[in-house]
């Protein structure tokens, strides 16, 4: 039977129709429901179980993060002791990512109308018009730069995530939908799947400040005011991490003060919410309903099938708050999640390879065999001579 042919009889239930036990959780409730807590826990549990199975991968990326930036030596290492590092995995990351975005993108919108009939001639201008604002919204947002970095990740770590959602805080807060990359260290998804398209579930995980907090969900901040929740996530590692090792002195406090401020020099913090900020946890979790489907068959007899109906839907929490619990299909028409995963070759497993890591080890024996002759040359080009007072020289 063509698409043409189908019956109208054949659709999925509409969003209203469906149960509407897990509507929208808003933040005014004094107290969490025990709803919410038992969502809470799920969210939670799903998470620790994608983190526990990606947790192997962060040393291998924080690895591959100081190799692209020619770190191979530790700070530990001897000033006296050579240390050359010649940047060859750098060069040729970038030199990869130029030739990818060499060709600009650009949106292309084709009607699903009947060719040549007034229809589609009229859809076909209003899709050359769509064309000119996304392509214009395309540079005002900065996508392309959002695209180049997404590149990098997928030649650093493997695996490129980008994520189209419609930000409202966008045009003087009238709003825009727009792509962001997403740092692979925040995203866990589901443990069992191979790639995008079979994945039970995908959870972000963040660290944001109270503002942030408050800005993203209206009325928040006050859940948060005597101090942050934050979760044991993976963090990507950044030029200003502190690689010190000795402990911060914290004597405890001294009187009048109640709390300790001691620590290293410049760590010192004055707002506790913005010490440990509030770890969110944004949770698309795939879910399926059953219906039936009534049409007549081509002998003309009335057939009862019972299909699936598959969606997505989105949770949001926060310590113990459910910031936001909505269906996809709410949100937008294809009720789908927003993730978009890219990996330079596909061998079938989520994450992909690193060609950073590829060039690692060669890069690692480079760096050690120069480290040798510099350091034998020294010693032979710069020898000590020992002889008696007598010897005159």
């Amino acid at each position: 039977m063509s698409l043409i042919d189908t019956p109208s009889t054949i659709v999925p239930p509409k969003p209203s129709e469906r149960s509407s036990a897990a509507r929208v959780s808003t933040v005014l409730n004094v107290n969490p429901t025990e709803d919410d807590a038992r969502l809470v826990g799920e969210v939670r549990q799903l998470f620790q179980r994608a983190r526990a199975h990606r947790r192997p991968l962060v040393q291998r990326w924080n690895k591959n993060y100081r190799m692209l930036r020619n770190k191979y030596w530790t700070e530990s290492r001897p000033n006296w002791m050579p240390s050359p590092q010649i940047p060859e995995i750098f060069p040729i990351v970038a030199s990869m990512v130029g030739w990818m975005t060499d060709q600009r993108f650009r949106h292309e919108i084709t009607p699903a109308a009947m060719p040549f009939s007034p229809f589609s001639n009229f859809m076909a201008g209003l899709g050359m018009d769509l064309e000119t604002v996304m392509d214009s919204t395309w540079h005002v947002n900065k996508e392309e730069n959002e695209i180049t970095k997404m590149l990098w990740d997928a030649n650093i770590y493997g695996t490129g995530i980008l994520k189209t959602v419609w930000d409202e805080t966008l045009l003087h807060g009238q709003g825009d939908a727009l792509s962001r990359r997403i740092d692979p260290y925040t995203f866990y998804p589901d443990p069992a799947a191979r790639g995008i398209d079979d994945a039970n579930y995908f959870i972000e995980a963040r660290t944001m400040s109270v503002q942030e907090l408050d800005r993203r969900f209206p009325g928040s901040a006050k859940y948060f005011s005597d101090g942050g929740i934050t979760e044991d996530i993976d963090e990507a590692p950044t030029q200003l991490d502190n690689t010190s090792t000795f402990p911060r002195a914290n004597p405890g406090a001294i009187a009048p003060a109640t709390s300790p401020r001691y620590g290293m020099p410049g760590s010192s913090r004055i707002n506790a919410t913005e010490i440990t900020g509030v770890t969110v946890l944004e949770a698309w979790l795939r879910e399926h309903e059953l219906y039936e489907a009534k049409y007549t068959d081509e002998d003309g007899k009335e057939v009862t099938d019972l299909r699936v109906y598959d969606t997505w839907r989105v949770v949001v929490v926060a310590g113990n708050r459910v910031l936001m619990n909505e269906q996809a299909d709410d949100l937008w028409h294809h009720g789908s999640h927003p993730y978009d995963r890219y990996v330079p070759h596909d061998l079938g497993e989520f994450w992909g390879l690193s060609l950073v890591e590829m060039l690692s080890s060669p890069q690692e024996a480079i760096n050690r065999i120069l480290g040798a002759l510099q350091h034998n040359v020294e010693l032979v080009g710069n020898p000590v001579f020992l002889e008696s007072t007598r010897s005159g020289i």
